[in-house]
């Protein structure tokens, strides 16, 4: 009997088979890559069938969007960070987002799925809602919290500073042309500092 089979069929979703389905992507991505996963065969990986897939999820990129969520839900990012400076808060986050990026599995999942949502309709939209905001929202609240502990410099403009943290990393993932390393991570989170922050009180 098929994982499928096992589940009670009148539930919308069944638990059990949605988690072989994910686990099934994310292994299927670690040994062969975003560009050769094929849903058939994360299909028979997992157990189900073919239909029971395109039930649940549009496209592959939808599947990937998902299955990276929950490779990450276990590892989630600092609910609140607890250091004593505005640096040392964006530093914490700034690291725990590099090292959830620089898996082989993340690598491999963002960017296929970047690529891939320029043409699945609605993907990147998906993406960029499930994964990006949560944590640009991380770095905007961090320095809501630390509004009356610096003075920004005039003209401070926060979603260029959550850019500027943001920007670099994804650069390097993508391109590939440097480490995704703390040395980078620590001079990335001193530069935005410096150019936002005019004094620490």
């Amino acid at each position: 009997m098929t994982t499928e089979e096992k589940c009670n069929r009148g539930r919308p979703r069944c638990a059990k088979t949605h988690h072989a389905i994910l686990q099934a992507t994310l292994e299927l991505i670690a040994e062969q890559g975003y560009a050769d996963l094929r849903i058939d065969e994360v299909a028979k990986h997992a157990g189900v069938g073919k239909q029971t897939i395109y039930r649940w999820w549009r496209n592959k990129a939808e599947l990937c969007i998902e299955a990276l969520l929950e490779e990450i839900h276990h590892t989630r990012l600092p609910d609140h960070p607890q250091g004593n400076t505005l640096r040392d808060d964006l530093l914490e986050l700034a690291s725990a987002i590099s090292r959830r990026l620089n898996t082989p599995t993340a690598r491999n999942l963002l960017v296929g799925v970047i690529s891939a949502s320029r043409v699945e309709d609605g993907s990147l939209a998906s993406f960029r809602l499930q994964f990006l905001e949560t944590r640009r929202e991380a770095i905007r609240e961090i320095f809501n919290r630390h509004e009356n502990n610096v003075r920004l410099r005039s003209g401070f403009d926060l979603e260029l500073a959550v850019d500027m943290l943001h920007g670099p990393m994804w650069y390097r993932l993508l391109m590939d042309h440097g480490p995704l390393d703390e040395a980078f991570v620590r001079a990335l989170v001193e530069g935005v500092v410096r150019l936002a922050v005019e004094e620490e009180r």
